[in-house]
């Protein structure tokens, strides 16, 4: 026998003596009675198995280095003070590094389908790609918004109404589904986050959640993109056509997680929302299709071929709004069409006043294009503007009594 405290061995008869001493006194190790000695591995195997499945693998890992050591100065105590010896070993070196293994691969299974579970959420809302680039934000779930800028768009079926009076909804909900494929699939394409579907609509923004530089390009060319994609669908299925209107809006908005702590949407709220909408809108009474704000246009005026429409003030908003038509992608060629120059000639002379030139102007927008919605609109306003007593601040504004 060697100790490492004095480093010297002890004498053979010292040790022999110890031995008498421990047979007369009674002083070796009992056995704790085997039914004990198996429940106490039943219940430390079934406290660590469930135990550490509750707590996050680092967190897992301490408690289980923890009840080692405490493990093994239970067993020294029960050893030198009560002469008592079970299976510690057991617990120790199998059932805490089995429990702990367990632990985390259940906690890591679990992380894995709140993953999937996440990325099957956003892809709703995002391309496949921004969908795996954005599961590594675990913020996005959380309750509660900030003030971004972004560019917001709002599409409708026009008379969507009338198609669903003459539909059964059976195949009503077939075309529905097959235009909702078609539409996200441009939306996603130019990185588009879809915050909801509305009945027949859809209500999409870019620069959020994340930043995008170029996102009111990628905004309006998504808007003329879905106008091609559509014609194309339509071309494709013999039932009622479905054209799309659709709003574009550059401006500031709440973005974030409405709702409560067990459901909530993300989403975007606030006052240039309800201006795309009523973009949007806008569309059914100037005959158009994709009416964008200046403060989107401005920025894809070189790559987008647009119009000025008009000034308008929106029935339950204050400022007036300037609003462009998107025509098409821009033509290699530098002069615009000839019935565009006759539309911006008439817009003029209506807003200095001089209506007869202005309804000319229309007129011959009309004859050159074969039909335009924006002329048609200002020659049924110009009778009754003519009639009218103008403030001198008039400059030729439009004001929306409907929304």
């Amino acid at each position: 026998p060697h100790t490492w405290r004095t480093r010297s061995f002890s004498p053979g008869v010292e040790v022999v003596a110890t031995m008498s001493l421990n047979l007369m006194r009674g002083d070796w190790l009992n056995a704790m009675p085997q039914p004990v000695e198996i429940g106490l591995l039943v219940v430390f195997g079934l406290s660590f198995g469930y135990g550490l499945v509750l707590l996050r693998p680092l967190s897992a890992v301490l408690v289980a280095l923890l009840a080692v050591i405490a493990l093994v100065l239970f067993a020294f105590v029960l050893v030198w003070q009560f002469r008592c010896w079970f299976s510690w070993l057991i617990v120790a070196g199998v059932e805490v590094p089995v429990a702990l293994v367990w632990s985390i691969g259940y906690d890591t299974f679990r992380l894995y389908v709140d993953k999937r579970v996440l990325q099957h959420s956003l892809a709703v809302h995002l391309s496949p790609a921004r969908a795996r680039q954005l599961i590594k934000r675990p913020e996005l779930r959380r309750p509660g918004g900030e003030e971004q800028t972004i560019s917001i768009l709002f599409s409708d079926i026009e008379n969507f109404s009338v198609v669903t009076a003459r539909m059964h909804p059976d195949d009503l909900f077939k075309l529905l589904n097959k235009y909702f494929e078609a539409s996200l699939a441009v939306i996603h394409k130019h990185h588009g986050t879809v915050i909801k579907l509305t009945g027949d609509g859809i209500f999409a923004v870019w620069n959020a959640p994340e930043a995008q530089p170029g996102h009111q390009k990628l905004a309006c060319h998504a808007a003329l993109d879905l106008r091609e994609q559509l014609i194309q669908f339509d071309a494709r299925q013999a039932s009622l056509p479905l054209r799309t209107r659709v709003g574009l809006h550059t401006g500031s908005a709440y973005v974030g997680n409405v709702g409560s702590l067990s459901r909530f949407d993300y989403t975007a709220i606030g006052a240039s929302v309800n201006l795309a909408s009523r973009l949007e809108g806008l569309n059914k009474y100037l005959g158009t299709e994709t009416l964008a704000t200046r403060s989107i246009q401005k920025e894809a005026e070189a790559h987008v071929l647009s119009r000025l429409v008009g000034h308008f003030r929106f029935k339950g908003l204050d400022e007036i709004v300037e609003v462009h038509e998107l025509i098409g992608p821009a033509q290699p060629v530098e002069t615009p069409p000839t019935w565009m120059e006759a539309f911006a000639a008439a817009l003029r002379s209506f807003q200095r006043r001089d209506f007869d030139a202005a309804v000319s102007s229309f007129q011959k927008t009309v004859q050159l294009r074969g039909q335009d919605g924006p002329s048609r609109f200002y020659l049924g306003q110009v009778p009754e503007l003519k009639e009218a007593a103008l403030p001198s601040s008039w400059y030729g504004e439009i004001e929306l009594k409907e929304k």
